[in-house]
């Protein structure tokens, strides 16, 4: 393992508050990456990646990861190693997977996006739940959504958990943070539709044909929109369920609206 440089103790700490603080990712305009896979994916797509770390007993024995090291080595991105208990407390995850990386987060361009004559974005408001936020990515890249706007109380896209659910689709959606009324302003300045995921209340979903520019909005898990943010044009959309159950999760949900958001397009 000599070819690898063991990281210091204060490149541990440091690395740990990268990973566990959404408000340091922020700053510092990171993307955190854990595992094998979306790693390959970073580096197959280009995203600039600024340090890949290894459990040092895992690389010793696995080629996989191994590769992984040549092919950053070889684009000149930053390698190094960490004792395996190390390397547990960095990673998010209950069983670490030998392998983490610090990456840029990906750049778009929101006004080319917002230029388009037909527009399919989605905001998320408030989810709480890093899990459901990588979902919420990977529905919106799988049904054609054009960008995903998230609001600064919204958990991190781009931290351990969320980007982990997403898989490699967070290196492919748009994302965007604005706050509440930025994501207003936009829909009201672009001429787009708001279309409001409800519960209980609203528009059958099969009855929905979204238009040419639309806005699909989440909540959070628990309250839902903030009350002042609906005005009297929106759409509240819901999806029928057995009475016997109360709520779909906002995953499930997700998929469904989001399927039906594509098809819309598509039946045009």
């Amino acid at each position: 393992m000599s070819a690898f440089e063991p990281l210091t103790k204060r490149e541990l700490r440091e690395l740990r508050e990268l990973v566990r603080e959404p408000g340091i990712r922020r700053e510092q305009n990171a993307i955190v990456l854990e595992g094998r896979r979306i790693i390959e994916d970073a580096l197959a797509h280009g995203i600039a990646i600024r340090d890949v770390v290894f459990d040092a007993d895992r690389i010793a024995r696995d080629a996989a990861l191994r590769r992984i090291a040549d092919t950053a080595r070889a684009e000149g991105i930053a390698v190094g190693v960490a004792p395996a208990d190390r390397f547990a407390k960095i990673s998010s995850l209950r069983t670490p997977p030998g392998v983490l990386a610090i990456a840029d987060r990906p750049a778009f361009d929101f006004n080319a996006i917002l230029a388009r004559d037909r527009i399919r974005l989605v905001a998320a408001i408030g989810l709480q739940d890093p899990t459901n936020v990588g979902a919420l990515i990977r529905n919106a890249l799988a049904f054609s959504v054009d960008a995903l706007l998230v609001t600064p109380e919204t958990a991190d896209p781009y931290g351990p958990r969320a980007t982990r659910a997403a898989s490699g689709t967070v290196l492919e959606l748009p994302i965007f943070e604005r706050d509440a009324r930025a994501v207003r302003t936009i829909a009201n300045d672009h001429d787009m539709r708001v279309y409001a995921a409800d519960s209980h209340r609203g528009e059958p979903i099969d009855t929905v044909d979204f238009a040419p520019r639309s806005l699909v909005v989440f909540g959070s898990e628990a309250a839902g929109l903030p009350d002042d943010f609906l005005e009297a044009d929106d759409v509240r959309v819901r999806i029928p369920i057995d009475a016997r159950v109360e709520s779909l999760n906002v995953t499930s949900a997700a998929a469904i609206l989001l399927h039906r958001f594509r098809g819309s397009e598509c039946a045009e």
